[in-house]
Parts: structure tokens; sequence; C-alpha cells
């Protein structure tokens, strides 16, 4: 039977882990001090309390982590709250507007575009998604892109239909 590679048995172990902090926290077993914002920092604090050799009793043997094959965790997560910034960093108009009083019985002219370039309808999907797409950004040294995707879809849903 095939073993799986490194980083995925590392990942199914931070989740076991997860799955067990979780739980003693619902069952009002977790100390309060074992708390973090980002996973590795709430491991890490979970490990200093059971051990770095704990092992929740429902891990499956070949995921089980001992001392010939521990369970390290990738580099240590900063403490920095992560925000929700724009995927687009270039600003659509950067040119301030005037709002223009309009009289009573009056009406907007509306100027037409006397040269139209061919737009290709891939350009307006890019557009779209580069205008309207929020999320986290994602961190390569602290292996959060799950979590960032699950909220980053979660917090467009939410963003389109509040």
């Amino acid at each position: 039977m095939g073993r799986a590679s490194g980083a995925l048995r590392q990942e199914y172990r931070s989740l076991e882990l997860l799955d067990e902090i979780s739980r003693l926290r619902y069952e009002g077993q977790l100390p309060a001090h074992i708390e973090g914002d980002r996973r590795n920092t709430l491991i890490k604090k979970f490990q200093d309390w059971k051990g770095q050799n704990y092992v929740p009793k429902n891990v499956h043997p070949a995921i089980q982590w001992s001392s010939k094959s521990p369970f390290e965790l990738f580099e240590t997560d900063k403490d920095n709250t992560s925000e929700f910034q724009s995927l687009n960093k270039c600003n659509s108009n950067p040119r301030p507007t005037k709002k223009i009083k309009l009289t009573k019985g009056s009406e907007p002219i509306l100027q037409e575009k006397t040269t139209q370039s061919k737009k290709r309808k891939s350009d307006e999907v890019n557009e779209r998604l580069m205008l309207d797409q929020f999320g986290f950004t994602w961190d390569s040294q602290n292996y959060s892109c799950s979590y960032d995707a699950l909220f980053t879809i979660l917090f467009n849903i939410w963003s389109e239909t509040p």
C-alpha cells in the first residue's frame, strides 16, 4: 500500500489535532490559555500543554506520529490578524468625480462613445474577477491556505447576498 507524502500526512495530523482541540473546547475540558488566531499557534499551545507525542485516540495508524515519525509544525505563525484586501491593486477610477446637481425638470445628457474598441469576452471576465473578488492574502509561511480559501468563499457569498 502506498504512503501519503510528508506534507499531506502533516496536514492530516494538523487537522486531527484541531479536531481534538475543538472536541475538548466543546466539552469544556480545554484550559482557557489554549487559544490562538492561527492554527499553528493553537496547535503549539496545545502541544505545550499535552506534550509533543500526544496522539488523540481516534487518529488512523497511517498518520499517527511518534518519536520515530514526529509531528513537526511548519514555521510558527506570526501573530498578526488577517485583513480582507482587494485582489485588485490598481485604482479603477484615479480621478475624483464631480457630482452635478440637476435642476428640477432637467435630464442628464449621456455622451455616446464614438470609437469603441473590440473587447474580448475573456477581458470582461478578467476585469470582473479583478474588481469584485476580495479575500485573505495567502501566506506561504503559515500554510493556512485551506482556511483562507474557505473564509474567502464564505465572505464572497455573504457580500453578494448579505
